[in-house]
C-alpha cells in the first residue's frame, strides 16, 4: 500500500472531520440503523483494494485468535474493579435517570441489533487498521498512531474546552484496539471489545456526548445519565479508570500469547 493513499486519507478525514464540526454538523451517518463514522468508513474508501478485501474476507473466516469467551471476562473485570474501588471509596450510588425505560432498559434488550449495526464499521476499521500496519517493524505503534490521526479531530475544542479526560479515554482505548489489532488479530472480538467496553460503561455511568448516543445506542436521544451516579469527585475518573483495567488485562494476555503463538506481526 502506498503511503502517500495513507497521508491522503489521513488529510480528507482531519479536513472533512473539522469542517463538518465547525459548522455544527454529523461526522457520522446512519444508513437504516447501521452507523458508519467518517474516521472508519472514509479511509476504508480512499484505501480499498482487491487485496484487502482478500484479507477481511480471510480475517472473517479465519481469526488468529480464536478463545471463545475469554474476553467477555475481561470486560466483566474491569467493570467489577470500577465498582469495588467506588464501593470502598463511598463514591457510588444508583442514578435516577431520565428516559429509564424508553433508553435505560430498551438498551439492554437492543444490545445485540447496536452491536450488529456497529459491526459493519467495525470491519471496515480492522480492515483499515491491517493496512496501517502493513508489513515490517512496530505494527502496534503503526496501528495506534493510526487512529488517533483518523479521530482524534473529534477532541480539537471548536468553541469548547479540551476535555484531558475524554482525550485520555480515548487513548486507552485505541490502545486496546491496536493490541486486538496487531497481537489478537480477531475481528469479532475486536468489534466485541470496541463496542461493548464503550456501550457497557456509558450505560452504566452515562455519557454528554452525542456521538457516542447516538453511535452506540438510538439515533433519538443526545446524552444518558447512566443507572448509576459516582461521586463528583469521581465522575471523572469512571471511564478512564476502566479502559485502563481493560487495556492492562488486555496487554498481559497479548504479551503472554505472543509467547506461545506465533502471529502474522511478531513485533510491537
Amino acid at each position: 500500500m502506498s503511503y502517500s493513499r495513507i497521508i491522503l486519507a489521513f488529510i480528507l478525514v482531519n479536513a472533512a472531520g473539522i469542517t463538518l464540526r465547525y459548522f455544527e454538523l454529523d461526522t457520522y451517518f446512519i444508513f437504516v440503523g447501521f452507523r458508519f463514522h467518517l474516521g472508519c468508513i472514509l479511509p476504508f474508501i480512499l484505501l480499498l483494494r482487491k487485496e484487502n478485501i482478500s484479507e477481511l474476507w480471510e480475517s472473517l473466516r479465519k481469526p488468529l485468535f480464536r478463545k471463545k469467551i475469554i474476553p467477555v471476562f475481561w470486560l466483566f473485570s474491569s467493570l467489577a474493579v470500577v465498582f469495588i474501588v467506588l464501593y470502598f471509596l463511598r463514591g457510588i450510588k444508583p442514578g435516577d435517570p431520565d428516559y429509564f425505560y424508553e433508553f435505560g432498559l430498551s438498551s439492554v434488550f437492543d444490545y445485540p441489533l447496536y452491536l450488529a449495526w456497529n459491526f459493519p464499521q467495525m470491519c471496515m476499521l480492522f480492515m483499515v487498521l491491517t493496512v496501517f500496519a502493513g508489513g515490517g517493524n512496530i505494527p502496534f505503534i503503526k496501528v495506534f498512531t493510526g487512529l488517533v490521526l483518523l479521530f482524534g479531530f473529534e477532541f480539537v475544542p471548536l468553541g469548547s474546552e479540551f476535555s484531558f479526560f475524554s482525550a485520555g479515554s480515548f487513548i486507552l482505548l485505541s490502545l486496546t484496539a491496536s493490541f486486538f489489532t496487531t497481537k489478537l488479530q480477531n475481528i469479532y472480538w475486536f468489534s466485541f471489545i470496541i463496542f461493548s467496553s464503550v456501550w457497557s460503561i456509558v450505560l452504566l455511568f452515562g455519557s454528554g456526548s452525542e456521538v457516542i448516543i447516538n453511535l452506540f445506542f438510538a439515533r433519538e436521544y443526545s446524552s444518558w445519565e447512566g443507572f448509576f451516579k459516582a461521586g463528583k469527585q469521581y465522575s471523572l475518573y469512571v471511564i478512564p479508570l476502566f479502559l485502563f483495567v481493560l487495556l492492562i488485562i488486555t496487554a498481559f494476555y497479548s504479551n503472554f500469547l505472543r509467547k506461545k503463538t506465533p502471529s502474522k506481526n511478531q513485533q510491537v
